[in-house]
């Protein structure tokens, strides 16, 4: 390869590795009460569309801390709602943003905000803690499943 010949392909090979190297995502730290249900790449939404992911959880000031990780092209104002919220009746839970409409600034890589655990929809294992019976406690999980099937459940009276 001749110097002239060599000069365009290392710019091209340079400026490949940076673009690829560049962040597509900026983090921050929301303090919750509770994380109970979240783990590591939880997603993370903003009107009902995915932005980003869970990062890490760790216990800071004895209050547990999230980090997340956000795409670079979604903006979030500062006074935006982080919630915690069922994503299934298994208990799986997912950040839900909730957007301001107020002017305020928008936040940035590294920034904290402190969210909130929402006590949703009930999840099946909720409604199990509350069932004294075993039979019922089978019927709350197979009657969902049965019902999508289009199957009935009919249950027959006891007679003494």
């Amino acid at each position: 390869m001749t110097r002239k010949a060599t000069f365009p392909f290392l710019l091209a090979l340079l400026l490949t590795t940076w673009s690829c190297n560049q962040k597509k995502t900026y983090e921050l730290e929301v303090i919750f009460d509770n994380v109970n249900g979240l783990y590591e790449n939880s997603t993370v939404k903003l009107s009902g569309l995915d932005v980003g992911k869970v990062k890490s959880l760790k216990i800071n000031d004895e209050k547990p801390l999230v980090t997340v990780e956000i795409n670079n092209d979604v903006k979030i104002s500062n006074n935006a709602i982080f919630e915690i919220r069922n994503q299934d009746y298994l208990g799986t839970k997912f950040i839900n943003i909730r957007p301001s409409h107020r002017t305020s600034r928008p936040l940035e890589n590294g920034d904290t905000i402190t969210g909130y655990y929402t006590h949703d929809e009930p999840t099946i294992f909720s409604d199990i803690s509350s069932v004294q019976n075993a039979d019922t406690a089978i019927l709350l999980i197979v009657r969902p499943i049965l019902d999508s099937l289009g199957y009935e459940i009919v249950r027959k009276k006891q007679t003494r």
